[in-house]
């Protein structure tokens, strides 16, 4: 499962740039890393990193998806955190 963290553009550029001097920057990294997780940009693909305002962080299930989406989704810098649905087929078989 992941977990889709979405950011305003000024953190998400004060994040990239490590800015710790920033506070809700610093509890952001502190609380990534107390939680054991590796966040990284939803595309991957994107040339523009400093636009790229959507984030992951993989879960092992939904119940620590859950934790770890309501932990951040309590942070100032993040504006909304939530856990990823998984695919289902559109028509079922």
């Amino acid at each position: 499962m992941e977990v889709i963290i979405e950011v305003s553009p000024e953190t998400a550029h004060q994040f990239q740039m490590q800015d710790q001097s920033v506070p809700a920057i610093a509890q952001f990294i502190t609380t990534i890393d107390s939680l054991n997780v590796t966040i990284k940009p939803q595309y991957r693909d994107k040339d523009d990193t400093a636009g790229n305002y959507y984030f992951v962080v993989d879960a092992e299930n939904s119940d620590e998806c859950q934790r770890i989406a309501t932990l951040l989704g309590q942070l100032s810098a993040v504006e909304a955190a939530y856990c990823k649905p998984q695919a289902e087929p559109a028509f079922p078989p």
